[in-house]
């Protein structure tokens, strides 16, 4: 099965023509065909053929037919992952960076009744087969398919992807069911996705993958600003926006009058909530009491006008017992799950003013332009940052070239004083102190003067003709000789022409009874041409 990625990769292309090589990735992420995992090695450049482990098994029941994109079968000897299905939730952990929270806490908080933990049951069937595969029947779904196949390979993927909650293979069954149930629903017209919201978009792009994800923040219809899981699987939820609770005059009463009847009918009613994106959090930050804010919690028990036990998805394990006063203030949303439409309807008959839907709106509405104006302050913040380091990245540039004006000025004044004692030297003395100041110039110095005064081996052996004053002039050379040697090398001259070269040169400079300083003024030009049509 060698290549497989490669094949569905080319069926792709010839499908979407004028598609980018990333954008095609992204539309195979999109059609859940490949993971975030495997998207990213291909947008990093690694092969396609080393990344058939990476691509998903959907099986016959997926919206998604791979045998049907690529028209054909195909067999593999690949043995199936273990997994795990008991149907029911244990302890997960949630990945810090994964915005379900919400998925989790609702099915957490569900966990916790015995109606809610027989939903649960009934909605994962473990493949008879022992494939290894689960079922997951959704049938609150507003789709016509209302089972989603999970294969072994997907949850082993999900597994190591790091994406998912670890800890239950049911709860990440869960997780790819609704997100490929979120898909369809997207595509087909009947929910948008939360997190393309403005609002959400700084959160949920601080993973490109993961932003991807469709139960990054869920989506949302006409009736839910976030899709509840309880109704996928057929339970019936009621979502109370509390963020405003000065909205108006009884909206306190009518917080504290929920819960009041939640907590006397907690058998009946499964409750997770949230605190709001301008919640700046509650507790020791250092703690896993602390509560977050844009972050979901499940809601274990209520004890009336004492205290509220929530549990974290980031640890399901570990109960925060939060003052019930405390909770009543900071929490920014409340969605009931009901056991069924009786109970339901005893809520709504429970005493909440007539008009509550009205003002739940105007909450909602409320929550939606602090959220914005929160966007808009930090947006301003952003680009009052930019503004100052693009100032000070100014003042850097003219910093830097200041310096580098001074350093060329420095660099030519160097050059003419050493110019200009090559002219000056007439005696033996003269050439000594020449020799000391000329070595301790760099090869880069040596290579400006060549630019300035490329004749330069004939004005040694002009200003210091005479018998007595060949040792210093072959001393003067040498620098020159090796400051061509390294340059050819830098820009990729032949080491071969090298050698030729320095050894012309060195015949002469090393010529016991006379150098001819002219052999090495014509290699020495050549060698400069050379380097100017490599550089």
């Amino acid at each position: 099965m060698a290549g497989e990625i490669q094949a569905l990769f080319n069926k792709y292309q010839q499908k979407y023509p004028l598609y980018t090589k990333d954008a095609i990735v992204d539309l195979m992420l999109d059609d859940g065909v490949i993971t975030f995992d495997t998207a990213n090695k291909i947008k990093q450049g690694v092969s396609l053929f080393l990344l058939d482990n990476d691509l998903f098994k959907p099986d016959k029941n997926n919206d998604f037919n791979i045998t049907e994109i690529m028209g054909g079968n195909f067999n593999t000897t690949k043995t199936n992952p273990k997994t795990h299905f008991n149907r029911r939730i244990e302890p997960t952990k949630q990945p810090k960076t994964q915005g379900d929270c919400w998925l989790l806490s609702d099915i957490n908080a569900l966990s916790y009744k015995d109606w809610g933990r027989k939903a649960i049951h009934d909605a994962i069937v473990p493949d008879e087969d022992g494939s290894g595969g689960v079922t997951i029947k959704f049938k609150g779904s507003p789709l016509k398919q209302k089972e989603i196949h999970i294969t072994a390979f997907q949850i082993d993927e999900a597994r190591k992807s790091g994406n998912y909650a670890d800890g239950d293979d049911d709860m990440i069954a869960f997780e790819l069911a609704t997100e490929q149930t979120f898909r369809q629903m997207v595509r087909q017209g009947l929910a948008e996705r939360v997190s393309d919201d403005k609002s959400m978009q700084n959160y949920s792009k601080e993973s490109s993958a993961k932003y991807r994800s469709y139960i990054w923040a869920g989506v949302k219809t006409d009736k839910f600003n976030q899709y509840p899981i309880s109704e996928l699987l057929g339970i019936h939820t009621y979502d109370v926006d509390c963020m405003s609770v000065n909205d108006y005059p009884s909206a306190e009463k009518d917080k504290d009058r929920m819960l009041k009847w939640f907590s006397q009918n907690k058998d009946n009613v499964a409750v997770n909530c949230g605190f709001s994106l301008v919640f700046n959090g509650y507790g020791d930050e250092n703690s896993k009491d602390y509560i977050h804010g844009g972050h979901a919690y499940a809601i274990k028990d209520i004890v009336y006008g004492k205290e509220v036990i929530l549990t974290d998805p980031h640890y399901s394990d570990y109960e925060i017992k939060m003052p019930y006063d405390k909770f009543k203030e900071l929490v920014g949303h409340i969605i009931f799950s009901f056991k069924n439409s009786q109970v339901e309807k005893q809520f709504k008959n429970s005493g909440l003013p007539q008009d509550y839907e009205k003002k739940n709106k105007r909450s909602k509405e409320n929550y939606r332009i602090a959220v914005e104006k929160m966007q808009k302050e930090e947006q301003a913040r952003q680009d009052s940052i930019q503004a100052e380091w693009h100032r000070r990245d100014e003042e850097n540039k003219k910093e830097l070239m200041e310096i580098e004006k001074n350093r060329t000025q420095r660099k030519n004044i160097e050059i003419q004083k050493a110019v200009q004692k090559i002219k000056n030297a007439k005696s033996t003395n003269d050439f000594k102190s020449l020799t000391s100041d000329y070595a301790t110039l760099n090869s880069k110095t040596i290579m400006a003067v060549l630019e300035q005064y490329p004749d330069i081996v004939i004005l040694f052996d002009k200003e210091a003709s005479g018998w007595g004053n060949g040792n210093y002039k072959c001393q003067l050379i040498q620098p020159i000789i090796q400051a061509l040697s390294d340059k050819a090398r830098d820009v990729g001259i032949n080491q071969e022409i090298i050698s030729e070269f320095e050894k012309k040169c060195y015949n002469e400079t090393n010529a016991i009874f006379y150098t001819d300083e002219k052999i090495i003024q014509s290699e020495v030009e050549k060698m400069v041409k050379l380097i100017k049509s490599k550089s």
